[in-house]
């Protein structure tokens, strides 16, 4: 039905959406609640009830970081789409190195500098080897220099970047697999990454993860049937489909396809939580009550501040652990999960203030730069539509 405001999901005149926002802040969210369910010693028997149901939904980190990936491939093929110049590709890379890594180098220092006062001895009891092992890294500081080329987890000081280099990987890659999808179709892409995925030589270990930038990519592409489809269901089987989206989402637990708890899923579990990722995107995007939902003013700002709340959620989780004795009590347990969500949120809005939007902003003004520098010269050649 037409309307005379504009829906939740569809984007501003900077082809920003803002639903995706808070999108980006619940699965921010759920790794940090994922990381925290690690971190204590919960009884088996509560441990079971949660990982064996579709409660799994609110700790299934690893199923959010791939919803960051699909996240990732549907914007940055939004951005990569304008590429039209060579130049319009190096304005491209700098704004996406300049978005990635200071944030990083910013919160491997402050994970760093917290290393130095991380000490669980007390905590004997309350705390997994999960926990233990993490709080135990300490780099030199000739090591904390070498990590600051390139983002990785930093031999687990900053556990959660190892998803940074896998965003800087495909960021690069990004402008070919769209060109890809231009000359072919995204069908293509497809295939490709379910190939990488499945084949077991592993030639490349980044690629397993090539199947969300790809349907990413794919849902950029089709948003436009995708919406149509939408826009035919009757609120009842939307309410359903969003449930549906939600189990496929916490498949590869409830269907136990995952190596190891929390850690990495089977192919077979991987392309589940990748087609489930997918439908939440596409719940996101095109179901207007959910887009509405997800662009509340609060979410919205949350999805703003997500990546340095991601970031941030590691050092700040092992500092207060600190103050863990067993036995805990469901007390203990919600005032922990409470500090660690309180406190990283204050110090990701820091960092967005203080790093994340100064590197923005540098990074617009080194591609003003740029063109400013090239305009009175002969233009690059066009690249291929």
């Amino acid at each position: 039905m037409a309307t005379d405001t504009p829906r939740s999901g569809t984007p501003d005149v900077r082809g920003h959406v803002v639903a995706l926002d808070g999108l980006r802040f619940l699965a921010a969210a759920v790794v940090l609640v994922g990381h925290c369910f690690n971190v204590i010693a919960i009884p088996e028997s509560v441990q079971k009830l949660v990982r064996e149901t579709p409660l799994v939904v609110f700790i299934n980190g690893y199923g959010a970081v791939h919803l960051f990936f699909v996240l990732s491939g549907f914007v940055l093929a939004g951005s990569a789409d304008r590429v039209r110049e060579r130049i319009d590709l190096v304005q491209f890379y700098v704004r996406r190195v300049l978005r990635i890594h200071p944030p990083y180098v910013y919160a491997l220092v402050v994970a760093w500098l917290a290393s130095f006062v991380y000490d669980v001895s007390q905590s004997a009891g309350a705390v997994t080897p999960y926990l233990m092992k993490r709080a135990s890294v300490h780099l030199t500081p000739e090591e904390l220099v070498s990590f600051f080329l390139y983002p990785s987890d930093a031999k687990l000081q900053l556990g959660p970047a190892w998803t940074l280099a896998i965003e800087m990987h495909f960021s690069f890659l990004l402008p070919l697999m769209l060109w890809v999808t231009r000359r072919s179709h995204w069908s293509v892409l497809i295939v490709l990454s379910l190939f990488a995925l499945f084949d077991g030589h592993r030639l490349w270990e980044p690629l397993d993860y090539a199947i969300f930038f790809s349907l990413g990519v794919a849902i950029f592409q089709e948003r436009d049937r995708l919406q149509r489809l939408a826009d035919a269901l009757s609120s009842a089987v939307r309410f359903v489909a969003v449930g549906a989206s939600l189990l496929v989402f916490a498949a590869p637990w409830l269907l136990d396809i995952v190596y190891e708890a929390g850690f990495a899923y089977s192919p077979w579990g991987t392309a589940v939580s990748a087609v489930g990722a997918g439908l939440l995107l596409w719940n996101s995007l095109c179901f207007d009550g959910v887009s509405r939902l997800l662009a509340h003013p609060s979410l919205a700002y949350g999805g703003r501040i997500s990546y340095s709340f991601y970031l941030l959620h590691y050092p700040v989780m092992i500092l207060c652990s600190q103050t863990l004795r067993a036995p805990l009590t469901a007390f203990d347990t919600v005032a922990y999960l409470a500090s660690v969500f309180l406190l990283t949120f204050g110090a990701a809005a820091l960092s967005f203030y203080v790093i994340e939007r100064p590197s923005i902003r540098a990074g617009n003004a080194l591609c003003r730069a740029i063109s400013r520098r090239t305009s009175a010269t002969p233009q690059f050649s066009r690249l291929g539509a």
